[in-house]
């Protein structure tokens, strides 16, 4: 009989605390109505975290026998809009071909590997962006999720 009270106990105090756990994650309405992360609101305009795909880059590098670099770039930024950031896609293309056609295949492993080829391509996006469109966009950080040497 002590048994089956405490079979009773126990499944009415996991019933309880499921019963609780469910109530706090639905009820979270503080949680719901709050930004969401990477977002802040100003004003009237939120400032979003998104992300932007350049595509990938196949370029010859700089070293004398034919070898070839190809990397994909993806942009994190913080903005309003990705407006700027489509009408200049070209633009943004063109400097990443000149950056990788400028380095040797080790200089380009190296940089890769110590992040230097994301800091030098995040430079020269942001450059860009001030030059088109001041103040709209900041670039978060650059990944390179696909780096192949030919």
């Amino acid at each position: 009989m002590k048994k089956y009270f405490l079979l009773l106990g126990c499944l009415c105090f996991l019933g309880f605390q499921t019963n609780s756990y469910g109530q706090s994650v639905n009820s979270g309405e503080v949680l719901n109505n709050s930004n969401a992360p990477g977002q802040i609101s100003t004003d009237s305009k939120e400032i979003k975290e998104l992300s932007f795909s350049l595509g990938e880059f196949t370029t010859p590098s700089k070293d004398e026998a034919l070898h070839y670099i190809k990397v994909e770039v993806v942009m994190e930024y913080e903005g309003i809009n990705d407006e700027p950031l489509k009408r200049n896609k070209d633009k943004f293309r063109d400097a990443v071909n000149t950056l990788l056609m400028q380095i040797t295949i080790q200089q380009a492993k190296k940089d890769y590997i110590e992040h230097a080829l994301h800091n030098s391509i995040q430079k020269r996006m942001q450059e860009l962006l001030t030059e088109f469109a001041p103040g709209l966009i900041k670039i978060k950080r650059i990944l390179i999720p696909a780096f192949l040497i030919n």
